[in-house]
């Protein structure tokens, strides 16, 4: 992102690239749509986390989040996380209702926070790929404007705060 010296820059990502990977590390679970297998994105954050030790966090849910560093996650990286999995949960429900044949879908969260404590996010920009065959791209438009303005809940709470944009490619395959 240029032009801002004063910034930081972090990069958070799902993608379905590497499902098996993804399982194993207990991040990701599959899901059927359309009779094709999609990777979706679990994150389960109740209002308040119980500790265990050596910074294994649970859920409400008991799904383990490791905050540690540099392996874990910190709390910075559960915000755009949780942008990208409110975000990605309604466009894959809205598409398949709209009988878009994706069959995989990525997203990738840049975002700009302030140098000094606290370390506040000024912009987060997210990028979608969706890959499949004969996606139209107004349904595909459709569905992240669906998601944005009127259905994502961390989108809704977050636009107030910090500068949200996003755009999309489609690959054909």
């Amino acid at each position: 992102m240029s032009g801002l010296a004063s910034m930081t820059q972090n990069q958070t990502c799902f993608t379905t690239g590497d499902p098996l990977t993804a399982l194993l590390r207990g991040r990701l679970r599959l899901s059927p749509w359309l009779g094709t297998i999609v990777v979706g994105l679990i994150i389960n954050i109740p209002i308040m986390l119980l500790a265990s030790l050596n910074d294994l966090w649970f859920d409400h849910n008991d799904f383990p989040i490791v905050m540690t560093q540099p392996q874990g996650v910190t709390g910075a990286d559960l915000l755009p996380l949780s942008l990208i999995g409110c975000a990605l949960w309604d466009i894959a429900s809205i598409l398949q209702k709209q009988r878009q044949r994706v069959t995989a879908l990525q997203a990738f969260a840049d975002s700009e926070r302030e140098d000094e404590p606290p370390w506040r996010f000024k912009k987060i920009r997210i990028r979608y790929r969706f890959t499949g065959r004969d996606l139209n791209a107004q349904l595909i438009q459709r569905a992240i404007e669906l998601s944005e303005n009127k259905y994502c809940s961390i989108y809704a709470t977050l636009r107030a705060a910090v500068e949200l944009t996003s755009d999309y490619e489609i690959v054909d395959e």
